[in-house]
Formats: structure tokens, sequence, C-alpha cells
């Protein structure tokens, strides 16, 4: 939608979608204070670019932050059918070694990893470890439920069948390069399939998905082999 108001020049919606795990960007905008010519659109000048006065990501321009000694980057992530009745976790189809937990869209994937679409559950355990010392934030959009365990203890808890509710936890204290034991849960019930986990916190890390560098395997586990089944989930 574009309207003129005198002056003001108004480019945009007059509604957005209510939708979290969506990230709506406008790229390459230029505004003009004159009829643009053939000549012009054939090529437009470069806009001048100015550093950002804001913080940056330790893991965005300037690279991931990593801790070898950590061992191998990821998350076991254990693929199980779901018990619709009790809300509980069903028999256990497949395990793998995710990145990180960022998924706007899940169907294909429970699919193809437990051969359903609805009543599936999955499992994320490994290890978290911040880029730097903060007072750290986590949040959650999802359909459905969710649970997340940081050495043992649970921030969040939210094991409903709703969906697209943002859950945020109390602030957490984490210091650099410190590992955690990490435990999310999420099961997908029927229709809409996504799961997020976000963090952001006091300092230069602004919200975003936790990347994957901040992921590491459990510490007494291999990488396990996509795709090999088990008899039942372990817990």
């Amino acid at each position: 939608m574009l309207t003129v108001d005198g002056v003001t020049l108004t480019v945009g919606m007059p509604s957005y979608w209510n939708d979290l795990s969506l990230d709506a960007k406008l790229d390459n905008v230029a505004v003009y204070d004159y009829a643009l010519t053939a000549a012009d659109l054939a090529s437009p000048p470069l806009p001048e670019v100015t550093p950002p006065d804001t913080p940056v990501t330790p893991d965005g321009p300037l690279g991931d932050v990593l801790f070898p000694e950590l061992g191998a980057n990821g998350l076991l992530a254990e693929y199980c059918l779901f018990n619709k009745d009790d809300l509980t976790f069903g028999e256990k189809k497949s395990s793998y070694v995710d990145k990180n937990i960022n998924y706007p869209d899940m169907s294909m994937i429970i699919q193809e990893r437990t051969g359903a679409k609805d009543y599936v559950a999955v499992r994320w355990t490994g290890r978290i470890a911040a880029p730097e010392s903060g007072n750290y934030t986590f949040s959650a959009y999802s359909d459905n439920g969710i649970r997340l365990y940081l050495d043992g203890q649970k921030v969040l808890d939210w094991w409903v069948n709703k969906w697209d509710v943002e859950q945020v936890s109390e602030k957490i204290h984490l210091e650099k390069g410190e590992p955690h034991e990490f435990v999310f849960e999420w099961f997908e019930y029927t229709g809409g399939a996504h799961v997020i986990l976000r963090w952001e916190n006091d300092e230069k890390v602004i919200k975003r998905p936790i990347p994957a560098s901040a992921f590491y395997l459990p510490s007494d586990s291999g990488v396990p082999v996509s795709g090999v089944p088990s008899r039942a989930c372990p817990w």
C-alpha cells in the first residue's frame, strides 16, 4: 500500500500477520523527491551506508563463538510418536543430530522421521554455552506444547494442546563458554507444526533463534546414526 499525505509518504500495509515464526523484512527501498527518468531506473544510485550504532551479536557478522574444548556442535534429537490422551511420549521412531531449534514448519520433517504428520513429540538433549556472560532470557514460540530444562531445572513449562502463545523465561545468568545441560521437549498434536527457541541477554545478544554454535552434543554420548529407530523413548 502506498499513500501520500502532503509531504508525508507512507509505504506499507495497514495490518500485519501476527505470527512470530515469520520474519518480515523490507529491503532495498529508496525514496526520491522527483520523478525518475529512464536513465535513473537503468542505473539507480547506490545508497550511502552508515554502520549502525547498535550492538552486533557475537555469532553474527563477526563469526560464530565456538568452544572447541566442548566437543562437537549439535543436539541429539529423538523423534517419537505421541500419546494424545495423556500427553506423553510414545514409541521412538528415529534419532538425529539437529543443529538447533528453529523450525517455522516441522510438517515434512516429522513425517519423514516418524512416518506420522500428527501426534508426534521430539526431545532435544545436549549442552548449551553462552557466547558472552550476561543475564539471558529464553523464549519459545510453538504449535503445540514445549518444556525447557537447564541443568535439570525447568525454565519453561507449557505442556498444553495450544499454539502460538510465546513463552518467556525469567532471566538466567550464564557465564561465557560454561556448558549447561540442555533438554527441550516439543509435541505436535494436529494441524500446524512449528517450534522456535530464542534467547537474548542484557549485553550484546539481541533476541534471535539460538544459533547452532551455542549447542553441543551430550558429553557422554557419541554421534548417533541418523534415522536409527529403537523400540521406545527412554523417559
